[in-house]
């Protein structure tokens, strides 16, 4: 059965965009041992709510401004000593973010490590626990991290658990039949499914042909991205399953400005490699 995530965005016409020809990817392993590593001191900033603004789902963000802060969080004040919500000086700081998708069940961010790698890039890696009984009500969770200036650097996520393989099909656009909104495409098994989402775009030259999907062996997990006027580049940065669930973390990066776009990417793998599957947008 298709499962589809969608969060609903500003209606248009879609215009189709492809993807560029990339090779089957397998993570490489990630050592608990990292080698000339900085452990990074950071604040957590309580009381703090993400406005219901915000769209549905799993995000990271980094944010250096405080207009961008209050886009996302509202201040959650109570009485007492502690009720009050953590300063943030965005002249010394930036915030490092990562939000809950909307649960029923009672939701905890761990942050696991909080590093420079050798690579001179922040790292954040973190793991998502929710209770096994469900609540009345759904809600969101967020982890705020306040951290120096100073570490204001290039940022990547990472997640622990198994190694997911999997290639990107390139030369497909998203039909204009497909309502506009962020969709997350999940166990796309047969070829009528994948019809109902895509068309091929093929064109003259080495790479031009789509790339072929055997509906037999293979399963499709895709994003498709609102229709919007920043190019935004859709990048897979991390592919893993634990416990259960496929973990998929990509970025989207803008790139271009001025046009109507419409990005996806497509995912393939193994048939056999069933699980729910959760995704993560990183905002840099």
């Amino acid at each position: 059965m298709n499962y589809i995530k969608s969060i609903s965005w500003l209606v248009g016409m879609s215009i189709a965009s492809s993807i560029l020809a990339t090779p089957v990817f397998s993570q490489k392993k990630r050592s608990e041992k990292a080698i000339n590593v900085k452990n990074i001191r950071y604040e957590v900033a309580n009381r703090y709510f993400v406005k219901n603004s915000v769209p549905d789902g799993n995000f990271v963000y980094k944010l250096t401004n405080q207009v961008d802060f209050d886009k996302l969080f509202g201040a959650a004040t109570v009485m007492g000593n502690a009720g009050k919500p953590t300063p943030i000086d965005f002249s010394k700081s930036f915030v490092l973010t990562v939000i809950s998708e909307k649960s029923v069940f009672n939701t905890a961010i761990l942050l696991e490590r909080l590093i420079i790698s050798p690579e001179n890039k922040l790292n954040i890696s973190y793991q998502i626990e929710k209770s096994k009984e469900a609540s009345s009500m759904s809600t969101r969770v967020p982890l705020i991290l306040i951290i120096d200036k100073k570490y204001d650097l290039d940022f990547t996520v990472s997640m622990e658990g198994e190694e997911v393989t999997y290639k990107l099909a390139n030369r497909y656009f998203v039909k204009n039949n497909v309502e506009n909104g962020l969709f997350y495409l999940t166990n796309v098994t047969t070829e009528e499914q994948f019809n109902s989402y895509f068309g091929a775009a093929a064109v003259m030259g080495e790479g031009g042909i789509p790339t072929q999907i055997n509906f037999e062996t293979e399963a499709i997990i895709g994003i498709i991205y609102p229709l919007t006027k920043s190019l935004p580049q859709l990048k897979i940065e991390q592919v893993i399953k634990k416990e259960g669930e496929i973990q998929i973390l990509y970025s989207a990066d803008i790139v271009d400005e001025g046009e109507n776009w419409r990005e996806l990417l497509i995912l393939i793998l193994d048939k056999n490699t069933e699980a729910k599957v959760i995704f993560t947008e990183i905002k840099r």
